[in-house]
């Protein structure tokens, strides 16, 4: 309502004002206005609540001597205070509360006293080491105190910072936390800045895995090794092609000593494969399945050669003994190291070569004249002449 202003007149007595009647009507409605609103009510004044020189003053109910003030500081320029459009109650800088869905820009604010977070009260601007009842925290970056932790949202990457000689480092505790696992960074001087990734998905077929140490016992499957080197690996039973079929197959044997020794060489010069192992003297042998034969492909066959100038024993190390002395040449021959094996002479000398066996089956020596040859062969107790070029002479 607009106000009741009582119209005076002009002059003292003049007639033109309001009457008393009307003057007194314009009154009790003003009067009406303000009870009403003061406190709601046309006809009682809130004793309630009152306005003093410097306050508005909230008297308790039931009245008693407890008053609650509200003030203003006085103003050094014009000011706004906004109440928001919801129902709540008003925060003050000593009054405990508990506030919800508030966003508190850090960088314009500072938080001083002991405030708490989730369960635990902390001293800000001190120091905490823990903080209890906390189920979500959402943030852009996080980083501790000492600056080793950071979570950067907008790398993906999560920091665990080195300092002084120690590498950053993740520790992964059983359920228990008795025990731990640490994955540790390689050390400053090796200079490494790559990304490892772990397995999943259909590289380990959808399933559970475990990562492979350098030096435990474990096995492994499906991999391809490609120009590794492999420094004495164990291998139980067989080398697969790429379909999983077999190429070489292994045999165990206990205690082994002796073993197949493959040799590679450089331009114009054979690979080797060769006898070795601890024994002074270890045979070769090439064994073929059932009533198989082992077969030589087209390629020329050839024997290890010795050729003898002068008396001495025949090599045991060489198949084919070639005679080249311009006198008689006498030749010891030693038993052979198994049975089968076999020895050929020629006699390219002008001097009759006489190989006396230490054990002869037909007789004590043979004798080649110059351009002849022989084949003998050891039984396993004598040796035994199965063939010759030219006449062989028995003695």
């Amino acid at each position: 309502m607009t106000r009741q202003n009582i119209s005076i007149g002009s002059s003292a007595n003049d007639g033109t004002g309001d009457t008393l009647r009307t003057a007194g009507s314009k009154i009790n409605q003003n009067f009406v206005e303000i009870y009403q609103t003061l406190s709601g009510d046309s006809d009682q004044v809130s004793a309630s609540v009152s306005f003093q020189d410097s306050a508005i003053r909230y008297l308790g109910s039931p009245n008693d001597a407890h008053e609650t003030f509200l003030r203003v500081v006085t103003p050094t320029a014009d000011r706004d205070i906004t109440f928001p459009n919801d129902t709540g109650t008003v925060l003050l800088d000593s009054s405990t509360n508990t506030i919800k869905n508030k966003t508190i820009n850090i960088a314009d604010n500072t938080i001083t006293a002991t405030t708490t977070i989730g369960s635990t009260a902390v001293n800000l601007g001190g120091s905490a080491t823990t903080f209890a009842g906390i189920t979500s925290l959402q943030t852009e970056t996080l980083t501790n105190a000492a600056g080793n932790l950071l979570v950067n949202s907008h790398t993906y990457i999560t920091e665990f910072r080195g300092g002084g000689s120690t590498e950053g480092m993740i520790q992964l505790n059983c359920a228990v936390n008795s025990h731990g696992q640490i994955l540790r960074s390689a050390p400053h001087s090796v200079g490494a800045t790559n990304t490892l990734i772990l397995p999943g998905g259909s590289t380990i077929g959808n399933d559970s895995a475990t990562l492979l140490s350098d030096i435990g016992t474990q096995t492994i499957r499906n991999k391809t090794l490609a120009a590794n080197l492999l420094n004495e690996p164990k291998i139980g039973k067989a080398i697969n092609d790429s379909s999983g079929n077999q190429l070489i197959s292994f045999t165990k044997t206990g205690s082994a000593v002796n073993h197949v020794n493959i040799t590679n060489k450089n331009t114009n010069n054979a690979p080797i494969i060769g006898a070795a192992g601890d024994d002074t003297n270890v045979s070769l042998v090439v064994q073929a399945k059932g009533t198989g034969n082992v077969g030589v492909s087209a390629l020329k066959p050839t024997f290890s050669v010795d050729t003898m100038t002068a008396d001495a024993a025949a090599s045991a190390n060489h198949t084919y003994i070639i005679g080249n002395k311009g006198s008689a040449l006498a030749v010891s021959l030693a038993d052979g190291a198994a049975a089968g094996e076999y020895k050929i002479f020629t006699n390219k000398g002008a001097g009759t070569m006489t190989v006396t066996p230490s054990n002869f089956g037909q007789g004590s020596s043979f004798a080649l004249a110059q351009h002849d040859g022989c084949t003998c062969v050891f039984d396993g107790t004598n040796w035994y002449l199965v063939g010759n070029q030219g006449e062989v002479t028995l003695a």
